[in-house]
């Protein structure tokens, strides 16, 4: 009698109760959050100050096995988490935030299963998850007050951490990248949660706060190694990154994304300004707060077609007047990341609704 593969075995588990069963009549999928987060907790896994190559691997092999299936299961929505469940894969998920930012992730994937063949077992791996099924599975924690705030505060220290380090490097290849990778993590965390409907929490404010707190202490300090004007530069670069249309309703959101090819820019002039701005902060150069979004909507009477193209113009004229002060490669930088920020975040948006 031939024994069936461990880890094929568990892949079929996962795929069953991830992937295949519905946990929209009962449960809500707080058990398989909290068995997924347990996960995270084994000895020399991503979440033990002692981290080995075996451990993290099997942790983020589960990780990617499980986003993948619950991209495909059809009872997974925001609507259909508790709020046990959406802290569950949260905690689960945020250890990995820095590897999604660090290494390029494929535009789509039938399946995770692939990422297993020729992984180093040596060497800690990250998990290798398909953009859209990130997407779809961070779409429905965005759609959950108990999460979203979570999953934001993560990805602004990863973004943070990232473009502080790169700053203190001094080396302008290191911040190229960091621009990149930042631009990418954004997007696919704003985009998957543009337009969400926000389900009311179901737990006290005071309690939900209590468990923010401790879960927030498990992220750790992140220094700010480029002093007080790489923090501001940070702050700003996050305005754009994760403050991107906070007030817009979905039926504008839509109409903005759906418009005309040349609106869409929008997207991505959000984010060359806020970048600009905060490389020109980092280098102590004066300039003129940069047009805003908001102002524009504002402008345009809610017109969001009117208020991209407004917006596009403003964005145009007041880069022309600082991307001087910037050296060459770093301009081309910039204008790199940010149309890659709207693209992905386009694209996030698309795949969360699928």
């Amino acid at each position: 009698m031939q024994t069936a593969n461990r880890s094929t075995v568990g892949a079929d588990r996962i795929a069953y109760w991830y992937g295949s069963r519905d946990w929209s009549i009962s449960d809500h999928f707080a058990g398989p959050g909290a068995l997924l987060e347990g996960a995270q907790h084994a000895t020399g896994g991503p979440n033990d100050p002692t981290v080995t190559a075996e451990a993290y691997n099997r942790a983020s092999t589960i990780i990617a096995q499980a986003i993948d299936a619950l991209s495909r299961n059809g009872s997974y929505t925001a609507e259909t988490l508790s709020d046990p469940a959406a802290r569950s894969f949260v905690r689960a998920i945020t250890p990995y935030l820095d590897d999604f930012a660090k290494h390029p992730l494929s535009e789509r994937s039938n399946s995770s299963d692939k990422w297993l063949i020729g992984r180093d077992p040596n060497v800690p791996q990250p998990p290798k998850s398909a953009e859209d099924a990130l997407a779809k599975v961070f779409g429905g924690l965005m759609g959950r007050e108990a999460s979203a705030s979570m999953i934001r505060e993560a990805t602004a220290r990863v973004i943070t951490q990232e473009y502080e380090r790169s700053l203190a490097s001094g080396d302008p290849e290191a911040l190229q990248q960091a621009l990149d990778r930042i631009a990418g993590l954004s997007a696919l965390v704003s985009g998957s949660g543009l337009g969400a409907p926000i389900a009311a929490a179901e737990q006290s404010a005071a309690d939900a706060q209590a468990d923010r707190d401790a879960w927030a202490g498990l992220l750790g300090h992140i220094p700010v190694p480029g002093g007080a004007a790489a923090g501001i530069a940070a702050s700003l670069l996050l305005d754009g990154a994760l403050g991107f249309a906070d007030h817009l309703s979905a039926q504008d959101l839509e109409a903005l994304l759906r418009s005309a090819e040349d609106n869409q820019n929008a997207l991505a002039n959000v984010f060359h300004t806020q970048m600009t701005a905060s490389i020109l902060t980092a280098h102590d150069t004066p300039f003129t707060p940069p047009p805003s979004w908001d102002d524009a909507l504002t402008q345009s009477g809610g017109d969001t077609n009117q208020a991209a193209d407004t917006f596009g113009r403003a964005a145009g004229d007041w880069l022309y007047q600082y991307e001087v002060s910037i050296p060459a490669n770093l301009r081309t930088a910039i204008s790199g990341a940010a149309n890659h920020y709207g693209s992905h975040l386009f694209g996030a948006y698309e795949w969360s609704r699928k």
